[in-house]
């Protein structure tokens, strides 16, 4: 407690000794504490009829690799491997795949392009570069930002935008990659940016592996394969209406697909899975 100058809610946070201790957070976080908690304690389970999303991110520097899974609202399945190399990763992935079915992979291309080019051509994977070009260039810095302001949207959806639509993993390692992630910013350029990863594995002492995974699966949005088939798929980037989500360009593309005429958007990219 001395070493860090009297800060109690720091030191609570560090050392909790109760459970709301445990998630109490500074001012400042993407994720409120109260939204943090309704996650935790929802009772939504995986809706079946949306495509199930697998990010990964991959290690590099030490880091560990990270996998999450998000079907729906439901986002409460990982896996975290310490030593890994390219091939071992594809196999991995490619193993989830068939055994969870997964419909769709975005990989980090930080450290992701052997496994990329390994996996390319072999199931439906994309890379996505962090500092990339978002989606909605117009309200995001970049990829890495646009991802996590929609996650931030995810976890709000549920009564008075205080979350608990949304189920995460009560996991201390998954909760402790969320709650130090600091508010996006509005920058000189009138658009959010989310902060340098160094700044944020300053406060966790590692990176927030988990974090980046996870946000990982809002890169684009993806269908099930279901909708391939014949049977009736569903978009998904989230399911939730804010005002950070271009809902109407969700709605034409979807009046264009019942007409059978694709409407181009330059903002989005949409995956067709191919008939079987």
């Amino acid at each position: 407690y001395e070493q860090m100058n009297g800060n109690v809610s720091g030191f609570m946070r560090e050392f909790p000794m109760t459970f709301e201790e445990a998630f109490q957070s500074a001012e400042g976080k993407l994720i409120d504490s109260v939204i943090l908690n309704n996650a935790i304690l929802s009772p939504t389970v995986p809706d079946l009829s949306q495509p199930k999303i697998l990010g990964v991110d991959p290690a590099g520097d030490g880091d560990r690799t990270a996998l999450v899974y998000r079907q729906g609202y439901y986002m409460n399945d990982y896996e975290t491997f310490n030593h890994m190399d390219a091939q071992t990763l594809a196999n991995i992935i490619l193993d989830r795949i068939d055994r969870k079915q997964v419909d769709h992979v975005f990989i980090d291309m930080g450290y992701g392009h052997g496994t990329y080019d390994i996996l390319r051509g072999k199931c439906h994977i994309t890379g996505v570069h962090f500092g990339g070009r978002a989606n909605n260039p117009m309200l995001y810095e970049d990829k890495r930002s646009e991802m996590a302001g929609e996650f931030k949207d995810w976890m709000s959806e549920g009564p008075d935008s205080m979350g608990g639509t949304a189920r995460i993993s009560s996991k201390k390692e998954f909760i402790d990659d969320i709650r130090v992630i600091p508010e996006l910013e509005f920058t000189t350029k009138r658009k959010f940016k989310l902060a340098p990863k160094v700044e944020i594995k300053k406060e966790l002492k590692r990176s927030p592996d988990l974090f980046d995974a996870g946000i990982l699966t809002f890169a684009h949005p993806v269908r099930t394969r279901r909708h391939a088939m014949g049977t009736q798929g569903q978009f998904q980037q989230g399911e939730r209406k804010s005002m950070l989500t271009t809902n109407q360009q969700f709605q034409d593309f979807q009046q264009a697909d019942q007409a059978q005429t694709y409407k181009q958007n330059p903002n989005f990219q949409y995956y067709n899975y191919p008939k079987r």
